[in-house]
């Protein structure tokens, strides 16, 4: 059995570290060859403040809700704010699977509610995007802005505005929630209300952070509703491009993201020809084989170093020189067509990259192994969207 371990330095590193792991177990997720920091550099440009565990939008309304209710909780009856949260987050799941069912898709804790409580917390996943959101005003990790929410506060005798600095006034003030419900837990569900709706679209046009990102330029351009029906990266892609509304600056980093998703997917399909050939798995070492050739045939005009050098300028993170070293020369390798090369060099990559743990060290199984498509988060973006144009269509 493999096992790893790593130094955190803060809650927040932690969290961060529980993510990524969560992200792995899901499929065509595993990152044999050590590319996830360019594909995260291109996410967090287009989809800032989300991430691929989130699952429905009433989350960033609700978390803050949660804060908001221990805040207005007398200091004394308050207790510690992690066995508040947990508590609360798991009472959260029961009541959303009241109030639907366990066929609901997107409520967190669905499968654990009797057996142990919520493992991964939604405070947890969303906590970056609410603060990227601007929905929690803060720059601290969920743990530490608890610790801030558990301090007893002395009575208020001030309002001078540096004598409120961490007090529930001052605080309270950090959280942003579309309007004051006092009930809204026992009429609590999993899709936003008009009024919900209309606060996060604000949210994600509207907060300089997210200017340049995919959801703030098609809800500036009227392209939200438009945008839904287009399910894949490269649909989504087609459309942005062509549409001259949207920023200069946005086209380029989808465009750049695109392109590296094109070429980088040949570095993966000869990685699975490796293990095929491994394994002795024939009928997949053909299959393969036609599809990188059918890449090849496609996608060598992208083999340039040009195109290279536009992806990574346009990436606002520093990345590690070895990797982006790795990205030029398999590019340059691939237009050699000297397949032996390329394989031996994949090879060392992805020894390297994963070590002992690598599946060219182990028995496989016949399916594709390591990432797929890179979508850079799409296909939960495009989720979290629905539930806001859904709720914009809603009654109430």
């Amino acid at each position: 059995m493999s096992v790893f371990g790593w130094i955190d330095f803060s809650p927040s590193d932690r969290a961060l570290v529980k993510e990524a792991i969560a992200g792995m177990k899901e499929e065509g997720t595993l990152d044999e060859l050590g590319i996830g920091q360019i594909r995260d550099a291109f996410a967090d440009l287009l989809f800032p403040g989300f991430s691929t565990i989130q699952t429905r939008a009433k989350y960033f309304i609700t978390i803050p809700r949660i804060l908001r209710d221990y805040i207005n909780t007398p200091p004394k009856e308050r207790g510690k704010f992690s066995s508040y949260l947990e508590q609360i987050e798991n009472r959260l799941a029961k009541k959303l699977v009241e109030t639907h069912d366990e066929t609901e898709a997107g409520i967190i804790g669905k499968t654990r509610i009797y057996t142990g409580g919520v493992s991964r917390r939604p405070s947890v996943i969303y906590w970056n995007g609410l603060k990227i959101f601007d929905l929690i005003e803060t720059t601290l990790s969920l743990a530490d802005f608890g610790k801030l929410l558990q301090q007893t506060v002395p009575t208020l005798e001030s309002r001078h505005e540096e004598d409120l600095e961490g007090t529930d006034l001052s605080l309270k003030s950090k959280i942003k929630l579309p309007n004051v419900q006092d009930d809204w837990f026992a009429h609590l569900t999993v899709q936003l209300s008009k009024k919900e709706a209309y606060f996060l679209q604000d949210k994600l046009s509207a907060t300089p952070a997210l200017l340049h990102s995919i959801p703030a330029q098609l809800i500036k351009t009227q392209s939200l509703e438009t945008i839904l029906s287009k399910k894949s990266f490269n649909e989504l892609c087609n459309y942005v491009l062509s549409y001259e509304q949207i920023a200069l600056k946005t086209q380029n980093t989808l465009q750049a993201a695109q392109e590296f998703a094109k070429v980088i997917r040949g570095a993966h399909i000869r990685y699975n020809i490796i293990l095929a050939r491994r394994n002795s798995y024939e009928d997949s070492i053909h299959k393969y084989e036609e599809k990188y050739s059918k890449w090849y045939d496609q996608h060598r005009q992208l083999l340039s170093t040009d195109h290279a050098d536009f992806w990574f300028s346009v990436l606002e993170k520093k990345l590690p020189l070895r990797t982006i070293n790795f990205v030029k020369q398999f590019m340059h390798k691939a237009l050699s067509q000297n397949l032996n090369d390329i394989d031996h060099f994949i090879m060392q990559r992805a020894s390297y990259t994963k070590r002992n743990r690598s599946l060219l060290y182990k028995k496989v199984n016949d399916k594709w192994a390591g990432i797929r498509h890179l979508d850079y988060r799409w296909s939960t973006v495009i989720g979290i969207l629905q539930d806001i144009q859904d709720g914009l269509h809603a009654e109430q």
